[in-house]
């Protein structure tokens, strides 16, 4: 049965696209601090997973001082509203009535004319749990929820000190970050201002007329000295050399060496030994975002097949096809055993081979 149910994972792994999402859900969590896969039933009794922005969950962080699972939690999205009328015609006179919504982050001219709805999906767990989806103007599914979770898998870059959202790699390298484009725009009205040509002539030159064009080979008479052309140098070398430091904290603030960032190796780095040993040296540096990448799909599984109980009970079985077009049937009653009764953990393939 274990056996199964790995090769059913590894499928449904595939169907959901689970590796093409996950890499995603790793940059969300570098960029904004956290990460976030949501996994569902739709209305076509299918299992979904999508990638959720962080900015579309709301969790109240004063109920989660040490990080722990929030109680209640919600989804915004913005949704056509003859998209909702199709999946709730039962409700068409609430969708009807819901106000348009605004664009949620902050970009509201190409969707002024968009006849969009937002749509705040919540749950709140426990005995007497909930899954209410609603609009401004009602309620269209209310529903009980007695899971002990969310539909939700999260990754955090860094986990927060307090709170629910986690840090990205962007946030701790902002400091850096301004401080560059500060030199950037200070560099460029420098050379804007100062490190442009400028001809000196002897204002006693008497037959002297101001002229520059780009005739080849022209003759231009003058009395007296010649001018000079003369282009000054915009800012100093120390202006260059300290945004290069900066870049280069940056660099090492991250944990990220410029060999790693730029593809290559140094110079009499050639044995594949050697390149193996840098290779760990790099990873070593990032062991603890690596184990909570894993993580992941550790509570995607767990979650998938928690979801899959919930479709066997409605008399739903799914079926995954493998590559050797054939296909297998799990018996899920078996299978429904407590969560207390046994641990999933990742492993090496050898381990198991």
């Amino acid at each position: 049965l274990a056996e199964q149910l790995e090769q059913f994972m590894l499928g449904m792994f595939h169907k959901l696209r689970v590796y093409y999402l996950a890499p995603l859900v790793f940059r969300d969590a570098c960029i904004f601090g956290t990460g976030v896969l949501k996994l569902s039933i739709g209305h076509d009794n299918e299992i979904h997973l999508e990638r959720v922005l962080v900015d579309d969950i709301i969790v109240d962080e004063s109920t989660v001082p040490y990080g722990e699972e929030p109680l209640e939690m919600h989804h915004v999205r913005r949704v056509p509203r003859a998209t909702l009328i199709r999946l709730y015609p039962d409700k068409e006179d609430t969708i009807k009535e819901a106000s348009n919504s605004r664009s949620l982050y902050g970009y509201d001219e190409p969707y002024r004319n968009n006849d969009m709805v937002t749509v705040v999906e919540s749950w709140r767990r426990g005995p007497k749990g909930r899954h209410v989806l609603a609009v401004s103007s009602g309620v269209l599914s209310d529903t009980p929820y007695n899971k002990d979770g969310f539909p939700f898998v999260a990754y955090r870059w860094s986990p927060p000190i307090t709170g629910w959202y986690g840090q990205g790699l962007a946030e701790d390298l902002l400091g850096f970050q301004v401080r560059l484009n500060e030199l950037n725009e200070f560099i460029q009205k420098a050379q804007d201002l100062f490190a442009v040509p400028r001809v000196f002539f002897d204002a006693s030159t008497k037959t002297f007329k101001p002229q520059l064009d780009n005739t080849i080979g022209a003759i231009i008479p003058y009395v007296g000295r010649p001018p000079q052309f003369f282009t000054p140098q915009a800012v100093g070398s120390e202006i260059y050399a300290y945004k290069e430091q900066l870049k280069q904290s940056a660099f090492e603030f991250a944990g990220i060496s410029r060999m790693a960032a730029h593809a290559t190796r140094p110079e009499g780095i050639e044995a594949g030994v050697a390149l193996r040993e840098l290779s760990d040296n790099q990873s070593q540096r990032f062991a603890i975002q690596q184990g909570r990448y894993e993580e992941m799909f550790m509570q995607l599984g767990q979650k998938l097949v928690e979801l899959v109980h919930q479709q066997a009970k409605r008399g739903r079985l799914p079926k995954v096809v493998a590559a050797n077009k054939f296909s297998r049937e799990i018996d899920w009653p078996a299978a429904d055993f407590e969560k207390h009764r046994f641990t999933m953990r990742i492993a090496p393939s050898s381990m198991i081979s």
